[in-house]
């Protein structure tokens, strides 16, 4: 911001401070002439009344915005007397049209404008008329309607800024409503996302507890006659129990809805449906290419399902975003961890929509930040866009792993 921007800020935010010097500007530089002169060509001293005149000018448009109307009275009335004594023209002389351009800029909206407005107008065209009468030399037509159109200019003036002030008043207001709902629609996609991520390990931890009563029969059988065997299943129940407490742990974490009970019934997709989603998914405007690297190994329940709906929902976005495009699905498996990339050369690129609020990339981040993973989405540098993702095989988080 300039110099001036700043000096324009500061005085917008004390207006108060702004009107009075406006009032004390006008008041000391009409008190300091030397002397004034007659119309009739003496000259005389400043005396009491003099001095009593320009503040009455001047002193209330201390109060301009507040109370615009009873200002332009108290200068008008002012301003005939001032005339009437015959004084010479000083700057103190201009308050009635600084008030008359705070009758367009401030007076309230909720009086009755019609009414007021005319009261004003003719006030000041009688203001305007006693003043011809008190001098007759500048009693001509023209004097008469250039005094009121110079009164009209800033009556006009005023309510141009008015006008103006409303617009911006509007502007803002439209731009902290939009930011509010861009905010809350962010605020009921995570929440949704966490309430499907919920629902998801709710099933698998049903079906670990599910396991584990399985496998603890089939121990308390071979007990007797196979310990071997007992002691192996007894391991088999200690590391599911284990994977359950740790998607336990993490159900606790997100908020849990009992919305669509039904759709709990479904088996829930892993990285072995990849392939279907990838058929479904491939049309004569998306070539999509699915790649596996590294040694395929065992995934915990929670992350096979959340890997599959980062996919999921990213081809959803290329769909929505890239246009015609080829898309790449790399999953990569590391010793500890499993990444996921989904890479288009859409016209996606042209925008950065990772930072516009779109509601899948929330809840794709929701999803890998459940886990400790990475997460990162954005245009390519070569044209395109691509999600990235980093999750922990055994859903631990991995913090020390590598």
């Amino acid at each position: 911001m300039t110099g001036f921007g700043k000096t324009w800020g500061w005085l917008q935010g004390h207006p108060k401070l702004v009107d009075a010097s406006i009032a004390a500007a006008l008041g000391l530089i009409s008190a300091l002439s030397s002397q004034t002169t007659s119309t009739e060509g003496l000259s005389a001293e400043h005396d009491a009344l003099f001095f009593l005149l320009v503040l009455t000018m001047t002193a209330p448009l201390i109060w301009r915005r507040v109370r615009p109307d009873v200002v332009l009275a108290l200068c008008l009335g002012a301003f005939l007397v001032f005339w009437a004594c015959k004084y010479d023209d000083v700057w103190a002389n201009n308050s009635p049209m600084i008030a008359m351009y705070s009758i367009g800029a401030y007076l309230p909206r909720h009086k009755s404008v019609p009414r007021t407005l005319g009261i004003i107008g003719a006030g000041v065209f009688a203001s305007i008329f006693i003043t011809t009468l008190i001098d007759p030399p500048d009693s001509s037509p023209f004097s008469i309607v250039s005094s009121v159109a110079v009164f009209g200019c800033a009556w006009l003036l005023g309510q141009n800024t008015r006008l103006r002030r409303a617009d911006v008043a509007a502007l803002e207001e439209r731009a902290e409503q939009a930011e509010r709902a861009r905010d809350e629609e962010a605020r009921q996609a995570a929440e949704l996302e966490r309430t499907r991520i919920a629902r998801e390990m709710h099933d698998i931890v049903a079906h670990s507890m599910s396991v584990m009563v399985v496998q603890a029969g089939g121990a308390r059988k071979l007990l007797a006659s196979d310990r071997e065997g007992a002691t192996e299943a007894l391991l088999a129940v200690e590391a599911t129990g284990r994977q359950g407490l740790n998607e336990m742990r993490r159900l606790l974490g997100v908020l849990r809805s009992e919305e669509d009970e039904g759709g709990r019934l479904a088996p829930q997709p892993t990285l072995a449906s990849l392939d279907d989603l990838v058929a479904r998914s491939t049309s004569e405007e998306f070539a999509i290419e699915l790649s596996v690297d590294g040694e395929v190994k065992p995934v915990s329940p929670g992350v096979d399902v959340s890997a599959y709906r980062i996919v999921q929902e990213a081809l959803t976005n290329v769909h929505k975003h890239a246009g015609n495009a080829k898309v790449d699905v790399r999953v990569e498996y590391e010793p500890h961890w499993i990444s996921l990339t989904i890479a288009d050369d859409g016209r996606g690129a042209a925008r950065d929509i990772s930072s516009t609020g779109g509601h899948g990339l929330i809840g794709m981040r929701e999803r890998v930040e459940v886990y400790g993973g990475q997460f990162s989405a954005g245009p390519q540098p070569g044209g395109g866009f691509a999600v990235k993702a980093r999750l922990p095989i055994d859903g631990e988080g991995a913090n020390e792993k590598t």
